[in-house]
């Protein structure tokens, strides 16, 4: 009775120990910012409960068909994604390649352990190793060494095990959140294209159609009123897809060619005049420099700006679209007469969803597009007061070296 007794006394007691330990296990795994950080977590936490002198996480590069040191708490850090084993190379192999636990109570006595210069170090004698498996998919390999030889328990051995299934469940839903994080930005990336380039020629043709509205007769009128009334939806759609959208994950893509930047203003101011007539100026000097850009990207960059600049605008008053030759840059620029937007109020149009001052909204999204088109040319977004009255919105990029 006695020795029963005994016996579930400490069975008991390691399993208290077992059920702390696996607490503390989740507790670091919550407080880590990203999966890596979680893994070495778990390796920390593992050492420690176990006594171990050293503890290792493999992980299985299908791709490459190796197991990498991925954490370790006791080796040399240096060997951190450089040691790589083959399956059946050494034990950890050994048990990658079985996918069953293998308990070497001496190193020294077990012909299928390979020492790894620079990695190991030879006072490391006893060696639990575990398969870390999700169903039957190799994750990797799990290992505890201590300087002591000695024999591994099932208590033990079951513990590790259980450790190991943690770090399953871990990279994989690392290995998930990464196919999300790549499909979200495929999707943002799409998105803010589409709404993008879809948005400027949308305003140009509702312009035409407005011509055609004005001129024709109730058998046309009709119809033409109802296409208005889908390019608007659509227009709509195009505004929220942009206010929707998270920017910073996305980039648009971008073709280069060598251009000049005076028949880029002259582009869009044709294109505004479709929506503006008079309203709509340029000043843009015969020059020699060219900048290597999309056009398409930096004239929708300046459709952006010149629409909302025409829209905040007083009724009939002017925009001027200008070109600025600068030492190795230039500066294509919408100048307004609007009541602008307040300087202090400027930082503040680093935000997605801001919209401007009361009475002077912005299309701050719109903005980030023009930011981000500017950025992916090497340049930067202009903003700043115009003397007299207005803003100035616009885009500064380098020019090409002159030979």
């Amino acid at each position: 009775m006695n020795s029963t007794w005994g016996a579930a006394q400490l069975e008991g007691e390691f399993m208290q120990v077992e059920l702390a330990f696996l607490r503390r296990l989740l507790a670091s795994s919550a407080a880590a910012r990203d999966h890596q950080e979680v893994l070495r977590a778990v390796i920390d936490q593992t050492w420690e409960a176990t006594g171990s002198d050293v503890c290792s996480l493999y992980l299985w590069d299908a791709e490459a068909g190796q197991l990498v040191l991925t954490a370790t708490n006791g080796l040399i850090q240096e060997g951190v994604g450089r040691v790589r084993l083959r399956l059946g190379e050494g034990v950890t192999g050994l048990v990658a390649a079985q996918r069953r636990p293998l308990s070497v109570p001496d190193v020294r006595l077990e012909p299928r352990f390979q020492f790894i210069p620079g990695i190991d170090k030879q006072r490391f004698l006893s060696m639990l190793s575990v398969p870390v498996v999700a169903g039957d998919r190799l994750i990797g390999v799990l290992n505890v060494q201590s300087d002591e030889a000695r024999p591994h328990g099932p208590d033990e051995i079951d513990l590790l095990m259980a450790i190991g299934g943690h770090v399953a469940g871990i990279v994989e839903r690392s290995a998930l959140l990464d196919e999300v994080r790549l499909l979200h930005q495929h999707r943002t990336e799409l998105l803010m294209t589409l709404a993008h380039d879809i948005g400027g020629p949308l305003s140009i043709v509702r312009s035409y159609l407005n011509g055609i509205i004005s001129r024709a007769g109730p058998e046309l009128g009709r119809p033409a009123l109802e296409a208005g009334e889908e390019l608007d939806r659509v227009d709509a759609q195009c505004h929220r897809m942009l206010r929707a959208l998270t920017l910073e994950s996305a980039e648009l893509p971008v073709h280069r060619r060598s251009v000049d930047p005076a028949e880029l203003v002259h582009q869009v101011a044709r294109r505004l005049r479709a929506v503006a007539g008079s309203r709509v100026r340029t000043h843009a000097p015969r020059t020699v420099a060219r900048v290597n850009c999309d056009p398409e990207a930096v004239q929708e960059a300046l459709l952006n700006l010149a629409e909302n600049a025409l829209k905040y605008s007083p009724p009939r008053e002017r925009i001027n679209l200008e070109l600025r030759v600068l030492i190795n840059r230039i500066a294509l620029e919408v100048h307004d007469h609007g009541p602008g937007e307040p300087a202090e109020g400027w930082p503040e149009l680093e935000h997605p969803f801001k919209r401007g001052a009361p009475g002077a909204p912005v299309n701050a999204p719109g903005l980030q597009v023009v930011r981000r088109v500017a950025e992916q040319h090497g340049g930067s977004l202009v903003i700043r007061p115009r003397r007299g009255g207005g803003s100035v919105f616009g885009i500064e990029l380098p020019t090409e070296a002159v030979s």
